[in-house]
């Protein structure tokens, strides 16, 4: 490194009580090229100036920081190379609602056994992705807790906490800023899973020398979407967001995934709360620049309780394209005499003896009773012997009784 480095900005060692590394370095090359490693905000309060072990384990974060410059100034470095590189940026809806999946940070539902952020990250990545800035709305722990060595399926992760909700566009804005993107750029919806080739979609944006590119996906009744009509040309002519049943231009709907140009951030004034749906890409619309990218590919919106279960059982049933998943997780306790049919039972789940378990979703540490029946349904708590329930959410807090019987309910409600 310090053959090629001349200068390495904004690391800064505070007291010995605090030792603060930035969420970034800037390396000058000596040819005058500057490349920015993005890393996580580590904060180590060292109460007994005695014991050094957590300044040790600073000091580590900042060797692995150092580590990864280098992997960078070993590269060819040139404007090409910049291009080449392509960052995405997860918008991620920290809001709960009464039809949302309650007591968790939706992203990290498991589906299949895995993080749903996880599984939309490997899409991306297959696609030529190589940095991912999680934009939130609460505080990182959860990702970093599962995420601890900075990375999550092959990509590097950096994160964006707005100080309050910014909306779609003024999320975007303000992660983008964070990781200091100047060039075309990734976004993707937290909640959605797709099959989408990522790639494609960059070819077609670059091919259309487009400023705006939008996923879309042809639905039934698309009046609950922001919906797009196009052209001969794949131009976007028209962007509603939710419009009233029966007057949707098209049945083609925003999917959730972007390719934008940096000229996009000068549209959406910084800090301020603003929609993409329903002020920038209308905006943009009007002057032409907007495309579609309209794809047969598997999608899914897992926001809601209904969706996020067939998530899970479209893996179990094979409908992923060459993507599937242990229907039982190794770590999960289930009696011989149990019934499993078309359902995901997650690590430390018990189901007990003559349980029978149908098109259901039994998460991390969920417990089944004897006998009891569960049918389409999400279960995180628990479900007594001899109870049954159907169309239910059992959230982590909640459970049902012995020998009681619910339908289409959620607990806690």
């Amino acid at each position: 490194l310090q053959r090629n480095v001349k200068k390495v900005e904004a690391i800064t060692l505070e007291r010995i009580n605090v030792l603060l590394i930035e969420d970034a370095i800037t390396a000058e090359i000596e040819d005058g090229n500057k490349i920015r490693v993005d890393c996580t905000v580590v904060e180590t309060n060292i109460h007994d100036p005695t014991d050094s072990s957590l300044l040790v384990d600073s000091v580590r974060v900042l060797a692995r920081l150092m580590d990864r410059a280098q992997e960078h100034v070993d590269a060819p470095f040139t404007n090409h190379h910049r291009r080449a590189k392509r960052r995405a940026i997860g918008i991620l809806n920290a809001r709960t609602q009464d039809d949302r999946l309650p007591l968790y940070p939706k992203p990290m539902l498991l589906v299949g056994h895995v993080p749903i952020i996880e599984r939309l990250i490997a899409n991306l990545v297959r696609g030529g992705v190589t940095d991912v800035t999680l934009a939130l709305g609460f505080k990182p722990e959860p990702f970093l807790a599962a995420f601890p060595d900075g990375t999550c399926a092959g990509a590097q992760l950096g994160y964006a906490v707005e100080p309050e909700p910014l909306d779609t566009a003024g999320a975007i804005r303000f992660a983008a800023d964070a990781a200091g993107i100047d060039d075309t750029f990734i976004v993707a919806n937290g909640d959605v899973l797709t099959d989408l080739d990522i790639s494609a979609m960059v070819a077609q944006h670059r091919a259309a020398e487009a400023e705006a590119t939008i996923h879309l996906i042809a639905v039934d009744d698309p009046s609950a979407f922001g919906v797009v009509a196009l052209d001969a040309d794949a131009r976007v002519t028209q962007f509603v967001e939710k419009p009233a049943p029966g007057t949707e231009p098209s049945n083609l709907i925003n999917a959730g995934t972007y390719v934008l140009e940096a000229s996009v951030l000068e549209r959406i004034s910084p800090g301020r709360k603003i929609s993409i749906e329903r002020v920038t890409f209308p905006a943009m619309v009007a002057e032409g620049g907007v495309f579609g990218h309209p794809t047969d590919d598997y999608w899914v919106d897992t926001g809601k309780p209904e969706l996020y279960l067939m998530a899970n059982l479209d893996l179990v049933s094979g409908r992923r394209r060459g993507q599937t998943c242990p229907p039982v997780h190794p770590d999960a306790a289930v009696d011989v005499t149990a019934k499993l049919e078309r359902s995901i039972v997650g690590t430390g789940a018990q189901v007990a003896a003559g349980a029978h378990i149908v098109d259901s979703v039994v998460l991390d540490g969920a417990s089944i009773g004897v006998g009891a029946r569960v049918a389409n349904s999400v279960v995180m708590g628990t479900v007594g012997a001899r109870g049954s329930i159907a169309r239910c959410v059992i959230g982590a807090d909640g459970s049902v009784g012995e020998g009681e019987h619910v339908v289409d309910e959620r607990r806690p409600n």
